[in-house]
């Protein structure tokens, strides 16, 4: 887990920040944009000229080598609130998580009832303005754009103030790690939401700059862009310089550059892992109590979800290791992923691994099956070196050998597959089944759950692929809407 000292932590896990919008006035210029006091400030809307509350320091403490350290550790903070909701919206777009309340019985009813239209693929074409549109799936968008500000100003800070002889080098690694998250925020961007996506930036110690809808394509070859940033300034940073390979190797992988990527990660070696923590626990519970955010929002980890679904949990294998964190008066289990359960007291944190050397070998998996590659028989060979080498959390022992099913469609059945055991609820499956419409030409209704949809009052699931931005990203006088709705 990175050690980083949790400075900030004064809001819950859904608790959400919202860049500047045209027009809004604070008391001192770039208020918002201080990853810092943000954090500070928790949910509160800093639109308008009210004054700092209490004990908050004015921006300008900020613009100190302490303070760019300080922005730095906030950035990262922030970057991790933003991943358990969207790692819970993401796979319950999927087959990774299903309703309880609409797939388990139609007697359950929480808060999870909300997320039926997300889990049944029935989304709105243009979302309505506001944080109620489809299970404040605006909430993830605008955290994640926020955290893309906060990286943005803990960037300029350090280039500008954090440079005392002595830290230089550990200044450039942090600004190295900060460009790779940077891409990271984009690639989750790109997954999860429709083409379109608009990239302002607010500008250090200057202007919010609005820009335009991209195409999902070109926000993955901006990450790439950031990425080949961290490599940089990474300096002697393995850690950093391994991060950055393996994003950038999954950013070129969802362009359809396979040779690229596979050379992007062959440097990594065996045993690399970068992670962020990730708080689980729903805000209001205390120390031990068993309260998550699936539990109360109603989800739970699926089988065989829609016809295309994979078996997660009656494959009983290690890589998917759940837990029971309540059953219902119906006999209904809410399933939760054990490798997060510490994370689940309010105030605790559980390692989230943002790359790893599994991915890298699966990035080379799939680039063997390309122009270039070495064909089925090494992609096969690779798949096989993690079943021997690799251990996930709650697994003990190697897996059996797979072997090479013969032909071109089952060999990419197999490695996304694998992938998807892997990588479960990591926020990769949601950019994986886009990749299989995009790249490799599957119908939607064989790479998505498909077929009757058990409840919610929805007769089958729907054809939505992704996200469509919200509505709030109107304000942006250059943003049109989503591009298109496809993968």
């Amino acid at each position: 887990m990175h050690p980083n000292t949790r400075l900030f932590c004064l809001a819950s896990s859904r608790c959400r920040w919202s860049v500047p919008r045209a027009g809004a006035s604070v008391v001192a210029s770039g208020v918002l944009g201080l990853a810092g006091l943000m954090g500070l400030l928790g949910c509160q809307d800093l639109t308008g000229s009210q004054a700092l509350p209490a004990g908050v320091n004015a921006p300008s403490y900020y613009y100190t080598p302490s303070g760019a350290r300080g922005m730095y550790t906030a950035a990262l903070y922030q970057v991790e609130q933003a991943l358990p909701s969207y790692m819970a919206d993401a796979g319950a777009l999927t087959d990774e998580l299903e309703s309880a309340s609409d797939q388990a019985s139609p007697g359950v009813q929480s808060a999870g009832s909300g997320y039926g239209p997300l889990d049944s693929r029935n989304l709105p074409t243009v979302p309505p303005y506001g944080s109620n549109s489809v299970h404040n799936l605006d909430n993830d968008y605008s955290s994640l754009q926020g955290a893309r500000g906060a990286i943005a100003q803990a960037l300029g800070a350090l280039a500008a103030y954090d440079t005392l002889k002595a830290d230089t080098a550990t200044v450039k690694v942090r600004r190295g790690e900060l460009y790779a998250l940077y891409g990271y925020v984009e690639l989750l961007l790109a997954d999860l939401y429709c083409s379109g996506v608009p990239l302002s930036t607010f500008d250090f110690q200057g202007t919010f700059t609005y820009q335009a809808g991209s195409t999902t394509l070109q926000v993955y070859a901006d990450a790439v862009v950031k990425e080949d940033s961290a490599l940089v300034l990474a300096d002697t940073s393995t850690q950093v310089l391994n991060l950055a390979r393996v994003l950038k190797g999954r950013a070129l992988l969802a362009q359809g550059q396979y040779a690229q990527a596979a050379q992007a990660v062959a440097a990594v070696p065996g045993g690399f892992q970068y992670q962020l923590a990730a708080q689980w626990g729903t805000f209001g519970s205390g120390a031990g109590q068993s309260s998550n955010l699936f539990l109360d929002d109603g989800l739970i980890l699926s089988d065989r979800e829609g016809i295309n679904g994979l078996p997660y949990l009656s494959s009983h294998d290690p890589r998917i290791a759940d837990t029971v964190t309540t059953t219902t008066v119906t006999g209904i289990n809410f399933t939760f992923p054990a490798k997060y359960e510490s994370g689940v007291a309010f105030g605790s944190f559980a390692p989230f691994t943002v790359a790893d050397w599994i991915e890298a070998r699966l990035i080379q998996a799939e680039g063997a099956l390309h122009p270039g590659g070495a064909g089925g028989a090494a992609m096969v060979g690779l798949l096989n070196h993690l079943r021997d080498s690799a251990r996930v959390f709650g697994q003990t022992t190697a897996l059996a050998d797979t072997t090479d099913p013969g032909t071109d469609t089952a060999e990419v059945s197999l490695l996304f597959r694998e992938r998807a055991f892997w990588l479960y609820m990591t926020g990769h499956r949601q950019g994986d089944l886009r990749r299989l419409i995009r790249q490799y030409g599957r119908p939607q209704e064989q790479v998505y759950p498909t077929g009757q949809y058990p409840g919610g009052g929805v007769l089958n699931f729907g054809s939505s692929v992704n996200v469509s931005i919200p509505g709030s990203e109107y304000i942006n006088p250059k943003f049109t809407g989503c591009i298109n709705r496809g993968a």
